[in-house]
């Protein structure tokens, strides 16, 4: 059938393209109603000394700079090699844009001859995050606790189940608390 023919003109009518462009609306209006606050960039003088330097401002990277800032007397300088994180790293739909891209190392796998080999030379796209934020700010918004099993058999582990669940008690309530922040900041914009 070619294309100039009435049949192709003829708008689309049913649920899947109002859906669609229900959709394309959301994720434009959203793109507004997003903020991102950017910390300034820090200008480190020549000779500064710093008790800790922590490479990489991923999730453990950026946790670990701000567990150590708690001791008042220790100065931490936290480098990251990518740049703040853009907006689709707030959508969960618009994320794997981000792959291949100046966000992303775009690592590949090694081909080992075993794995992976009905993809072009044996080999994976590996995404991981080159962003404040690292991978967790490219990886679909998800996160894995880890299991009871993981912890049985590390005997010299310093970690254990207890502790373990004590940690991810203490995230689940700092998560709360930063909601909790964010609805009194957001309602205070309305009391205005």
């Amino acid at each position: 059938m070619s294309c100039s023919t009435s049949s192709c003109l003829t708008p689309s009518t049913g649920a899947a393209p109002q859906t669609f462009a229900a959709a394309l609306q959301f994720f434009a209006a959203s793109q507004c109603l997003l903020k991102h606050d950017t910390l300034p960039e820090a200008d480190v003088l020549n000779f500064a000394l710093f008790d800790f330097i922590i490479i990489g401002a991923g999730s453990a990277g950026s946790v670990l700079a701000n567990r150590l800032t708690e001791v008042e007397d220790w100065n931490v300088l936290l480098i990251e090699a990518g740049d703040d994180p853009p907006i689709e790293s707030d959508i969960p739909g618009l994320v794997g844009s981000l792959y291949n891209t100046k966000y992303d190392w775009q690592y590949l796998t090694v081909n080992d001859g075993v794995t992976d080999q009905g993809l072009i030379n044996g080999s994976a796209s590996w995404p991981r995050g080159k962003v404040l934020g690292g991978s967790s700010s490219i990886n679909v918004m998800l996160y894995v606790q880890g299991n009871d099993e993981d912890f049985k058999n590390c005997n010299s582990c310093k970690w254990n189940k207890r502790k373990y669940k004590q940690s991810i008690r203490k995230a689940n309530r700092k998560q709360k608390e930063l909601k909790n922040i964010k609805k009194s900041v957001s309602n205070k914009d309305f009391d205005k």
